[in-house]
């Protein structure tokens, strides 16, 4: 007794070749197959030695395009350090070309300035630009104010390690010993920067007598005066 045939014979009974379909580009990988195959191994070895050779960071360096200018004004209100030190300096870097937005802001004695630079400028050559622009502003400051620091932002000043330094000793004990180690720790190769925070620094306060300088007709003012000269450290030269 014969078998009804399935769905499956009949279907593949009614399947014809179509000579046209070895004219297509597709047919080249199905009739070499093998070739296929060997460009699929080298492709996964070059993949694999890529890996390997690829230099993987924890922390990669990524550039952002960002530099800060602060400005250090000892004893101005917050609204001196804006009239009279950060106006100037977004005045001064707006005419820069290439940046995106500058916003700042105005503290006691502190004033900075954050400048973003467009994504497709040189961070280079825009830090340049505002080191430039800054350098020029510095003669329409106030006397009392600092020179202006531009820094870059970047992920590489980020510290990498902290240390912190205690024992039954004072604040002032503890910051000088923190000195010393300091300077030992800047002798190693590859150290970029350390600083120091915390601890108590040693200052010597003046109180002048009101009678004292009535009596030998000086003011307040000519003491100061008289006190900076006397801290003044000359280098001896030797002949």
């Amino acid at each position: 007794m014969d078998s009804k045939p399935t769905f499956d014979q009949l279907y593949l009974d009614r399947l014809k070749f179509k000579p046209e379909l070895k004219k297509m580009w597709l047919a080249f990988f199905v009739y070499r197959f093998r070739i296929i195959m060997l460009l699929i191994a080298l492709i996964s070895v070059w993949g694999i030695y890529s890996f390997f050779k690829l230099p993987r960071e924890s922390n990669p360096e990524v550039k952002i395009p960002i530099a800060v200018v602060s400005t250090v004004f000892p004893g101005a209100s917050p609204a001196d350090v804006e009239e009279l030190v950060t106006k100037k300096i977004e005045n001064k870097i707006a005419g820069i070309s290439g940046i995106d937005t500058v916003t700042s802001s105005s503290a006691n004695s502190v004033s900075g300035v954050v400048v973003q630079f467009n994504a497709d400028q040189d961070l280079n050559d825009s830090i340049r630009k505002v080191r430039d622009a800054v350098s020029n502003i510095s003669r329409d400051l106030p006397e009392d104010a600092n020179e202006p620091a531009v820094q870059e932002i970047s992920f590489d000043d980020t510290p990498i390690m902290t240390v912190a330094l205690s024992g039954p000793y004072d604040g002032f004990t503890l910051y000088e010993y923190a000195k010393n180690i300091k300077d030992d720790l800047e002798k190693i190769a590859g150290v970029r920067e350390i600083n120091i925070t915390g601890g108590n620094q040693r200052q010597i306060l003046i109180n002048y007598s009101p009678e004292k300088l009535n009596y030998y007709g000086i003011t307040a003012i000519q003491a100061n005066s008289a006190v900076a000269a006397a801290n003044i450290n000359f280098p001896k030269r030797q002949f």
